[in-house]
């Protein structure tokens, strides 16, 4: 199979992947699943049980119907889109750089020069444990962007009570001293792929590294490791990082943004902080007292905190929190699962309120 080939028999998997790749997908949302389904001419409703879902593709893999490497394809997709922190850039470094980013013999050339040529534009198995941590280099020449994206095997574990041997009796210790008994509980052990990403639209020059959202990362220390790996391909140095707090500043009173929270910082004393909170789901703005304190006082404060509920179209908003309590460390989290499309369209809205 070339690099370029798409995966579309189940001869290329092994008897367990199926059940892997199935696992791996149904850790998403379910309407993010039937909306791939669907999108693929595959009738999938979300609003049914997972377990009816499952049923449902399983029944088209049996029949011939559906084969593993769309299952593949779509896990694809789905990864790497909601539950990041993110930081947003701009490229400044000119036309002519663009322009030999956007010819694909002069990054294919640059690629191999970089030893990357094993990772261009292939689709590599979703299954695999032990691999390269950089996953694939996706290069679309007629949409003119690039992206470079890493994965993280983990594993997380969940209680599972149902599972728990039957407790024993209790017993005397060795010392005699008391009546006691070992307890055992049961925990399922659940494989995790974590995602990471350089995402660059060189027509726009719009940039941005994506970092999977878990509890104990030091973001600012996984960003600097990817513009240190990324150093000798891309040229870092001409890739401005977009301020939060701007934006922060800038969504007062936008009307598809409800700000529930916000935390500013007094620009006459550093340490003195003002922290608002609604309380409910509500704008601060609901509030005519919060609301004279961010029009009355917004030249005497910037941004440094803030949680939002960003409105993509009708009746849909997805939460993030906005993060500019350092210089150097300014990120926006999606908290949940969500599709590109959405991500890629509510980063482009915020974008316009950096500046």
């Amino acid at each position: 199979m070339s690099n370029t080939d798409p995966i579309n028999s189940n001869e290329q998997y092994f008897p367990e992947d199926r059940k892997i790749l199935l696992g791996s997908l149904f850790l998403y949302k379910r309407q993010l699943i039937a909306q791939q389904f669907n999108k693929r001419g595959i009738p999938l409703s979300w609003r049914a049980k997972i377990i009816h879902m499952r049923r449902a593709i399983e029944l088209e893999i049996d029949r011939g119907r559906l084969d593993l490497g769309k299952i593949h394809e779509i896990l694809i997709e789905l990864e790497g889109w909601g539950r990041q922190q993110i930081y947003l850039y701009k490229f400044t470094g000119g036309v002519t750089i663009q322009n030999q980013w956007l010819d694909k013999d002069w990054v294919e050339n640059k690629v191999e020069e970089n030893g990357m040529r094993e990772v261009f534009n292939v689709a590599r198995p979703i299954t695999s444990l032990h691999q390269s941590p950089l996953y694939t280099i996706k290069y679309q020449q007629a949409e003119g962007r690039i992206r470079f994206i890493w994965v993280q095997n983990r594993t997380k574990t969940t209680r599972e009570e149902l599972e728990d041997p039957p407790y024993p009796e209790f017993a005397p210790n060795q010392e005699s001293t008391a009546l006691d008994r070992i307890i055992l509980r049961a925990y399922r052990e659940t494989l995790v792929r974590d995602v990471t990403s350089f995402d660059w639209n060189i027509n726009t020059g719009e940039a941005m590294i994506m970092i999977r959202k878990l509890r104990g990362t030091k973001y600012k220390d996984e960003r600097d490791k990817i513009l240190s790996d990324l150093k000798e391909i891309l040229p870092v140095a001409d890739f401005r990082r977009l301020s939060i707090s701007n934006l922060i500043n800038n969504l007062r009173g936008i009307e598809e943004v409800v700000m529930p929270k916000v935390k500013l910082r007094s620009f006459s004393n550093t340490k003195d902080v003002l922290a608002l909170t609604s309380g409910t789901k509500n704008d601060l703005s609901s509030n005519p007292s919060f609301k004279n304190i961010l029009q009355t006082h917004k030249e005497d404060f910037t941004g440094i905190d803030s949680f939002v509920r960003w409105k993509i179209r009708d009746n849909q908003y997805i939460g993030i929190d906005l993060d500019a309590k350092k210089e150097d460390d300014h990120r926006i989290a999606i908290r949940s699962q969500e599709a590109e499309e959405d991500v890629r369209l509510l980063l482009q809205r915020i974008r316009t309120y950096c500046a």
